[in-house]
């Protein structure tokens, strides 16, 4: 008995948990709560009749020749049924230690003499004395009842009734106590109230309830359960059910864990973090404030408060990470299926215009992202709890979601991203993305825009956090509705709409496909740019999959506006196709009305049908060129020279007619205008007009009066002139102002 009752004393090491339970939960979550006053039950007095009034009472236990157990009262009632009846009771219950013992008061009590159980009641009182350990010995610890039940059968220590307890600036109650001697183990069965008041006047109490709690002294674990709830200041932490372990001998705090239901708040400055989860285990160092990290598992989600642009982080496990006696946030890591939502605000909250000329209704102004991916680090400026930079692991998603209306919706994925935030602003400035780098963009029309590449880059407006520019390199390629592009890297700015392609980009369309150094898209303006050996190729009007470029041109320079279908080669510029080919400085084509307009040092060089490509074909030169294909007509104005085969042709303006047939292109008919001089071999002729006639093989002079001299046979001059090429013979037609004169070069 003596060894039984000698390990209740140990119900100290209960009241030491509770205080270093307070201390940590001071260092991470703090709450307070106004100790509530639990009711104390009425005790039995001891039955009527008792007999054998007797001064002076004392029994002892031994053990293995040690004694136990010290009992004395000042009065003995007397026996009945078996009890002994007791008053002014007081016990000493020795410990293992030789001179260490605790002592029971109570102003009554029942020893059985068959059972040998022992009932203290009325206002028991049990100090628990502890060795000296540091100092936390010299401090006794006070436990009260109403009524307390040592059974010598079942080897514990028992009481129903409310009981009290107090060590320092620790106080408790509960309702009942189950004490094990012989497992070391202590259980506060219902309603545990646990209260540590602070230290520092500053400071808060730190209040724990429980609707059971259960110590294992030799393990150093105290087990919470059922309804758990900590509160110190602006700090609570609940759940079903709360574990805390120590490290002995010096049963320094080493973790904790709870279960159920977890949901833990700090309003602290430091800390200001949200956490829910099915588990939460705390890991704790050396020190005061010797909280190390927290792991959350199962449906775990977390919020830091003082995060204005992470608002929500969830995943399988979350582990909250603080540096070395600090209680700021250092680092949260999340694992498995986790999911980041920021949010930040957009810069435009009212509605907006419509491309239908309707009002947009107003946005609520705030722009969400959100990131999922198997493994998230996010980072925290020591001290300060804001956000430093976020780092996803594993193929890994980021949506972000504007507010304003009119803008589009991004989705981002790569196998390795990183988010990088202002040191004092916590605004978003930048982010990269890694390997298998896929983008996303969708319009509120429907409209689709995709690209890849290996690594991007995105920067973001230091004043309003949005996105204002987008880097990718390696690999680039770029896709839309009609429209595909590739080069080595691309810079897309968001806030003017433009894309820039470098590393010899190629982009291709329905109409075509031109490849250069360097291409721009400025998407709102509809315009396509290009610079540096610049080359492109269109298709035939009705042109299908696979069909081959009908024509080519190439520049230093290119502009197309693709609404309008307009587009400029310049510098060296030139254009061809099987049997034509254009150079100028400045060549100006527009798709949709058949124009093109061609100016500076144009030349002209084609082959006419069934004409071999060795042969020099036909030459025109001239300061512009205007080409119609409505009218199938081709103007060539200022300095216009002409060279065939058969001879040369200068004039002020230069007509020429084309005509198809069966798939080819020939000259129906030209028409010379101003200052015409025509020169074939041995033959020269002058006139103000001339007209070529291709079916018929002539040209037809007049104006000026026309004039042909044959540097053999002499010349020839009337009101009009018709020269066979092919024969070589001239027909002259005279008026009454301009008779037919020839004049005939004799031979000597």
């Amino acid at each position: 008995m003596r060894r039984n009752l000698l390990k209740l004393g140990r119900i100290i090491p209960l009241l030491v948990v509770v205080s270093v339970v307070g201390a940590v939960c001071i260092s991470y979550y703090r709450s307070a709560r106004t100790p509530g006053t639990v009711p104390v039950p009425q005790v039995e007095s001891l039955p009527e009749g008792a007999t054998d009034l007797i001064e002076g009472f004392s029994v002892s236990h031994s053990e293995q020749g040690k004694t136990t157990i010290e009992v004395t009262a000042e009065v003995q009632l007397g026996l009945q049924d078996s009890k002994s009846l007791l008053e002014q009771v007081k016990a000493k219950v020795f410990r293992r230690q030789e001179g260490q013992f605790d002592t029971i008061t109570s102003l009554r009590c029942e020893v059985d003499q068959v059972s040998k159980d022992v009932v203290f009641l009325e206002n028991v009182v049990v100090t628990l004395d502890t060795p000296d350990d540091g100092g936390a010995g010299s401090i006794p610890a006070i436990v009260r009842a109403e009524r307390m039940t040592y059974s010598r059968s079942r080897d514990r220590v028992t009481s129903e009734a409310a009981v009290s307890f107090e060590r320092g600036r620790m106080s408790g109650s509960s309702q009942g106590l189950v004490y094990h001697p012989r497992s070391g183990v202590i259980v506060l069965p219902s309603q545990v109230d646990l209260r540590v008041l602070p230290a520092h006047e500053e400071d808060h109490l730190l209040r724990i309830r429980a609707d059971r709690l259960k110590f294992h002294k030799p393990s150093g674990r105290v087990a919470l359960r059922s309804n758990v709830r900590v509160k110190k200041g602006p700090t609570e932490l609940t759940a079903e059910e709360m574990r805390v372990f120590f490290s002995t001998p010096a049963w320094t705090l080493s973790r904790i864990q709870a279960r159920g239901r977890v949901r833990s708040r700090s309003l602290d400055p430091n800390v200001m973090i949200e956490v829910r989860a099915d588990r939460l285990r705390y890991l704790f160092g050396v020190g005061p404030d010797g909280l190390d990290k927290v792991v959350a598992r199962g449906n775990a989600v977390a919020r830091p408060l003082t995060a204005r642009s992470l608002r929500e982080l969830s995943a399988r496990e979350i582990t909250v990470s603080l540096p070395p006696r600090s209680r700021s946030i250092r680092q949260l890591t999340a694992v498995g299926d986790a999911r980041v939502r920021f949010q930040a605000p957009s810069p435009s909250r009212a509605g907006s215009r419509t491309g239908t000329g309707k009002s947009s209704p107003p946005s609520d102004g705030i722009t969400r992202r959100i990131l999922t991916s198997p493994r998230l680090h996010a980072h925290f400026r020591p001290g300060t709890g804001l956000l430093s930079r976020v780092e996803a692991l594993g193929p890994s998603t980021l949506e972000e979601i504007p507010g304003g209306p009119g803008e589009e919706k991004r989705s981002l994925s790569a196998r390795a991203m990183s988010l990088f935030y202002g040191e004092k602003s916590e605004q978003l400035e930048r982010f990269t993305a890694d390997r298998e780098v896929e983008l996303e963009f969708s319009s509120a029309s429907g409209t689709v825009r995709e690209t890849s590449s290996h690594h991007l880059t995105a920067l973001f407006d230091g004043q309003t956090d949005r996105l204002s520019e987008i880097r990718q390199t390696g690999d680039f390629s770029y896709r839309e509705p009609g429209r595909q592009a590739w080069a080595e890297s691309a810079t897309h700015r968001v806030d003017s709409s433009l894309i820039r392609l470098e590393g010899r980009p190629k982009v291709t369309d329905a109409q075509g496909e031109t490849e250069a150094d360097v291409i721009e898209f400025h998407r709102d303006r509809h315009l396509l740019k290009a610079q540096g050996g610049v080359r492109s190729a269109y298709f035939g009007a009705g042109a299908g999959p696979g069909a081959q470029p009908a024509v080519f041109a190439s520049a230093q320079f290119m502009e197309y506006r693709t609404r309008e279908g307009i587009g400029r080669y310049r510098e060296n510029a030139r254009l061809w196709q099987k049997d034509r080919i254009l150079y100028a400085e400045d060549i100006r084509l527009n798709r949709l009305e058949g124009k093109l307009v061609a100016t500076g040092g144009v030349t002209n060089l084609f082959h006419r049908p069934g004409e071999a490509e060795s042969s020099p074909g036909t030459m025109v030169r001239s300061q512009k060129m205007t080409y119609e294909e409505g009218t199938s007509k081709i103007v060539y104005e200022d300095g216009v020279a002409t060279t065939t085969p058969e001879g040369r042709l200068q004039s002020d303006r230069l007509q020429v007619f084309l005509r198809q047939e069966q798939g080819q292109t020939s000259v129906d008919k030209a028409l010379a205008e101003g200052n015409v001089r025509m020169a074939q071999p041995n033959r020269t002729a002058f006139s103000q007009w001339a007209e070529y006639r291709g079916r018929e093989g002539k040209v037809v002079l007049w104006g000026g009066p026309p004039q042909v001299v044959d540097y053999e046979r002499g010349s020839t001059t009337g009101a009009r002139l018709t020269i066979d090429i092919g024969g070589g013979s001239v027909a002259v037609e005279g008026n009454s102002r301009n008779r037919a004169v020839t004049t005939q070069r004799l031979s000597r």
